[in-house]
C-alpha cells in the first residue's frame, strides 16, 4: 500500500514538474536579416525570423504569453496577427534598436515626452504609400501587447474590429 502510494507520489510530481517546464513563456526574435525557417529563439541572423507577418501570423510557434522581439529595420508588409493571448498571458510583440528592451518608454508628467524617444530607433513598417493595406491588423484578436513601432505609408496604419469581428484588450505603446 504505501509503496503504491509512493508511486503514485512520484508520478504526480512528474506531470507537474512536466506541466510547469510546459508552461514557460518563450522569447522570439525578428531581424530584417533573419530567415523564417529559423527558428525564433535567439537574436542573430542564423536563428531570428525575417518578417513580422510569420511571427504574428497562424503558422509559427507563438502563443500566449510569448515575447515577440522585433529588431529595427526598414520592413514593407501587411502585418495581419493571427495569435490571441489570453487575459493573463497576453502576447507582447515588441521593437528594440540594438538590445531587447533598449527604447526607453515615453516619459509622463512635466517632462518633455520626446526628449528620449526616437523613432528611427524602432522597426519601421513602411506601405509605399500604398492605396490599400493594413500596417498591423488585429482583426477578431485579443489581449496583445504591441510597442515601440513605427507605422506608415499604408492605406490604414493600424485595424482592429470592423464589420462582424471583435478584438480586445490590445494595448499600443510607442506606436507611431
Amino acid at each position: 500500500m504505501i509503496n503504491n502510494y509512493s508511486r503514485i507520489k512520484r508520478f504526480l510530481s512528474l506531470i507537474l514538474t512536466i506541466h510547469t517546464i510546459a508552461s514557460f513563456a518563450k522569447t522570439y526574435y525578428v531581424s530584417t536579416s533573419g530567415n523564417n525557417s529559423n527558428t525564433g529563439l535567439a537574436p542573430t541572423p542564423a536563428m531570428a525570423w525575417k518578417t513580422l507577418t510569420y511571427a504574428a501570423g497562424s503558422s509559427s510557434p507563438v502563443v500566449a504569453g510569448d515575447i515577440v522581439y522585433v529588431q529595427a529595420g526598414n520592413f514593407n508588409e501587411n502585418v495581419i496577427f493571427s495569435k490571441s493571448g489570453t487575459a493573463g498571458n497576453p502576447i507582447t510583440f515588441q521593437g528594440y534598436k540594438n538590445t531587447p528592451g533598449d527604447l526607453p518608454p515615453l516619459l509622463v508628467g512635466n517632462a518633455n515626452p520626446y526628449s528620449s524617444f526616437n523613432i528611427n530607433d524602432m522597426p519601421t513598417f513602411d506601405g509605399g504609400n500604398r492605396a490599400t493595406g493594413t500596417g498591423f491588423n488585429c482583426s477578431n484578436q485579443k489581449y496583445l501587447i504591441i510597442k515601440n513601432f513605427q507605422i506608415q505609408n499604408y492605406a490604414y496604419g493600424f485595424i482592429a474590429g470592423g464589420a462582424n469581428q471583435t478584438s480586445g484588450n490590445i494595448i499600443l505603446n510607442n506606436v507611431n
